[in-house]
C-alpha cells in the first residue's frame, strides 16, 4: 500500500511568497548593479575590453530577468496549487457530508 502524502496548502503559499519575494529580490539587484557597470565599461572607451564588459553587463542582466521571470513563474504554480488543493479538500468533505440525510 502506497505512503500517504499529505499537502498543506499553507506550506505552498508560503513558497509562492518566498518565491515572489527571490524574483524582486533579484530584478532589484539586476538594476543595482547595471548602472555602475556601464559606468564602469564606459571608463575603459579605447580599450579592447570596453565592449567585452559592456556585453557582460548586459548578458548578465538578460539572465537575471529570466530568473526573476521564473521565479515569478514558479510563484503562481504553487499559489494554483494551493488553491487546487484548497477546493479539492472542500470538495472532498462536502461529497462526505450526510448529516441532512
Amino acid at each position: 500500500m502506497p505512503e500517504e502524502v499529505r499537502v498543506d496548502p499553507a506550506v505552498l503559499d508560503r513558497a509562492a511568497e518566498r518565491c515572489h519575494l527571490l524574483g524582486a529580490d533579484t530584478a532589484a539587484l539586476s538594476k543595482l548593479v547595471e548602472a555602475p557597470s556601464v559606468e564602469a565599461a564606459r571608463g575603459l572607451r579605447g580599450w579592447l575590453c570596453a565592449r567585452a564588459v559592456e556585453d557582460v553587463v548586459y548578458a548578465w542582466g538578460d539572465h537575471f530577468k529570466k530568473y526573476a521571470g521564473f521565479q515569478d513563474k514558479l510563484a503562481d504554480a504553487f499559489a494554483s496549487c494551493a488553491r487546487d488543493y484548497r477546493a479539492s479538500d472542500h470538495a472532498a468533505a462536502s461529497a462526505f457530508d450526510i448529516r441532512d440525510v
